[in-house]
This record gives C-alpha cells, structure tokens and sequence, in this order.
C-alpha cells in the first residue's frame, strides 16, 4: 500500500484551512492510503496548546512505525518540514516539502503574531497567540527552548542529502522569506507557485496537481 504521512505547520492542525484535507482527497482518489496527524493539541474552547518539537517529532514518529512496511511518502508544510527533517525517517520514498521556513527568527513569529494586542508573550511561563478566528496558540516555554538552538539550514541539509525531496516554493509567502532557498536547496528541485503560505484560492489547484505529479 502507498502513504502519504502529512505534517502541519506551527500552531495549527492538521485540518488548517483545508489544505491537506484538499490534497489527501485527490490522493486517495489515486488509490493512496493518508495519514493526517495533530502534531498539537486542543483545549475545551478550541485553543491549540503547542507541542515542543521533541513531542511532535515523536508523534511523527509514531504515525510512521504505525504504517511500517509501506511505501511511505511525506508532505510537510511550514514548520512540518522541520519536524520532518528532525525526525529523519529511513525509507521515506519521496518528501515535499510546501514553504519550509529557512531561518530560525524566533521575533518574526514573535513580532508577527504582536500585530494583534490580544496576543501575550511569556517566554517562561506560557505566550498567548491571538488566531484570526478568535482563538489563542497557546505556546509553552519548552517550545522556545527546543527552538533556539535549531539550525534549520544544516537539520534539512542533512535530510535531503538521504531523501529525495523536491520543495515547492510560495512566490507571495506573507510568512516565510524565500530568500535563502537557493543555498539551502541548491541540491533538489524547487518548484514555484504563484500564491500565499497557505497555498489558497488559484494555488490550491495547482499545489494538488504538482503533488499528483510527484507522487502518482
């Protein structure tokens, strides 16, 4: 049997503005088993509470030895790709990665996120990250400890130089800077689209077709 195992990005689900939901329905239409994972958590009031990256790669981890013995493949997106490459898993046949973050600027996402004054930062205790649907990413301090010392160019270097990847680049990404992707990258295919972050409205269509591509 084929999987696809997908990785969400920070502070979401796995569900996060249909995204994946959109491109496991194609998939499975091809006869393709996916694997949607909560790398994080919610609370009764529909707050996500953040999973350090030693909790999320575990959970990938195991989503991984529970389908062991497949032709397994990954789509990660966001901070999923480090997750991913953290994790490094053996005999991934094929990985994409959908705008990986390629630095390791804990005040962007700080500063980002400060844009709404609802949102409280406590990097030893636990920071409130206002969401535009009301909701809070409830982030603890072990998720900014695990952080800091992460080397994001080198963790992906080492993953791709023992996976086949291909990275797939968002043109009007409003979150991550694409500058450094030729460095960082200059070894696998990098395919670009002409959309946000979130791969929505007219790159939704195209991201689920260069996945089809890739994987069928």
């Amino acid at each position: 049997m084929k999987i696809v195992i997908f990785v969400h990005g920070f502070g979401v689900m796995k569900d996060a503005r249909g995204m994946f939901t959109d491109i496991a329905g194609a998939l499975t239409e091809q006869g393709y088993k996916c694997v949607l994972i909560d790398l994080n958590a919610k609370d009764n009031d529909g707050n996500i509470l953040l999973s350090p990256f030693s909790k999320q790669v575990q959970i990938l981890t195991t989503a991984y030895e529970d389908n062991k013995g497949n032709e397994t493949h990954i789509i990660a997106h966001s901070q999923g790709c480090v997750v991913t490459a953290l994790a490094n898993l053996p005999n991934i046949k094929k990985t994409i990665f959908l705008a990986p973050p390629t630095d390791n600027n804990a005040e962007k996402t700080i500063s980002y996120f400060k844009k709404n004054p609802l949102t409280s930062i406590d990097l030893d205790g636990t920071s409130r990250l206002a969401r535009r649907d009301g909701t809070f990413t409830l982030v603890p301090k072990e998720y900014w400890k695990e952080r800091e010392p992460l080397d994001i160019a080198s963790t992906y270097q080492t993953y791709i130089t023992t996976h086949k990847t291909v990275v797939v680049k968002a043109a009007q990404d409003e979150l991550v800077s694409n500058e450094e992707f030729a460095s960082i990258f200059n070894d696998v295919e990098v395919t670009e689209i002409e959309t946000n972050h979130d791969f929505a409205d007219s790159g939704r269509g195209k991201l689920i077709a260069f996945c089809k591509k890739i994987l069928i």
